[in-house]
């Protein structure tokens, strides 16, 4: 058995400041960023970017410029000095681009700076929690606020009532006031394989696992044999036949009638064709609709005769010189078509 000590979750809960309290919630945050800005430009000029090594040149200075409390003022310097050690590992992975590129340059040129509303972290000695109450009291630069009420899901306020351990994050969202506490949760104990399965996903069989047995319900079976029956056929000889019978489709993708042989300005067709216009074929058969014509031996309809029209078969007549041509020329059924 494999058991994991510790897992650390977040619960978020929701404060329901009055106007006077969010006020001072608000004049908080702007205070510790303002401050943070500051200890950000320190940390670049200086290049020093620890956190013990940014108190020396920071912490009395943002106390008495910002009114920050001591504890306050500590978790303002820690802020810094984890948000460059987040850029310098940016830096090094490469996220910034290569050295020289102009994204990384410009970001290497200039300090940190904070959202005048980014989250500050409170600790045991700026924040304290009344469960049975459901209120807070938490540090402000207008002063200690008490009885600042809060709510949550049921779950998430039971985890937090026997699991909460550690600082806690003041966030402003939407509109809204947020407070995200770290939890400390024992993991549940895993327990190690006794074997394994292995499935097989597949088109003719849905799922197949390695001992034969296939899964799969009537349901779909009935809904993928129905889809089945449904699709076309791939290569069907009606549409094949079609495109060739009228002179339309894939073999001519133009979408105009075939025009076998040249023709002069006057609409005369080249002597060499001997079906041209004036010739019998063309004296003898008298046009019919490109979207009658079907091949021979098509039938004419789904429940039609399978007699080709009359046309195609003395266009077959006039048209081949030999019982070898079959009857289905394409040539034959589009000059019948003219």
């Amino acid at each position: 058995m494999i058991v994991c000590s510790i897992v650390k979750l977040v619960v978020q809960v929701k404060l329901l400041p009055t106007p006077e309290q969010a006020a001072a919630l608000e004049a908080t945050l702007h205070s510790v960023n303002t401050a943070a800005d500051l200890v950000s430009a320190v940390a670049f000029d200086q290049r020093c970017f620890r956190n013990y090594d940014l108190r020396e040149h920071t912490y009395d200075r943002i106390k008495t410029e910002c009114g920050l409390a001591a504890q306050a003022a500590q978790h303002v310097i820690k802020k810094v000095a984890d948000a460059y050690r987040t850029f310098h590992a940016n830096l090094r992975a490469g996220n910034l681009g290569a050295p020289g590129a102009k994204r990384r340059t410009r970001a290497e040129s200039r300090p940190i700076t904070f959202r005048p509303d980014a989250a500050q972290p409170y600790d045991d000695r700026c924040l304290s929690w009344q469960m049975q109450a459901r209120t807070v009291s938490i540090w402000t630069t207008c002063g200690r606020l008490k009885n600042v009420a809060f709510t949550g899901s049921p779950e998430q306020l039971k985890t937090l009532a026997a699991r909460r351990k550690g600082e806690s994050d003041l966030v402003a969202r939407d509109g809204g006031w947020y407070l995200y506490a770290t939890c400390e949760v024992p993991d549940v104990p895993v327990t190690e394989p006794e074997g394994f399965l292995g499935v097989d996903l597949g088109i003719a069989n849905i799922a197949t696992t390695g001992d034969g047995t296939r899964h799969s319900g009537k349901g779909l079976n009935a809904v993928r044999h129905r889809n089945r029956e449904d699709a076309p056929a791939k290569g069907s000889p009606w549409k094949t036949s079609r495109a060739s019978a009228t002179g339309y489709g894939s073999a001519n993708p133009s979408g105009s009638p075939c025009t076998h042989g040249a023709s002069n300005s006057s609409g005369a067709s080249s002597p060499t064709r001997p079906d041209g216009p004036g010739s019998l074929l063309s004296a003898s058969i008298r046009p019919i609709p490109a979207s009658n014509a079907r091949p021979a031996g098509i039938p004419n309809g789904p429940t039609g005769p399978t007699r080709k029209p009359s046309s195609v078969r003395r266009a077959a007549s006039l048209s081949m010189p030999t019982s070898t041509q079959p009857a289905t020329s394409p040539h034959a059924v589009w000059r019948a078509g003219q």
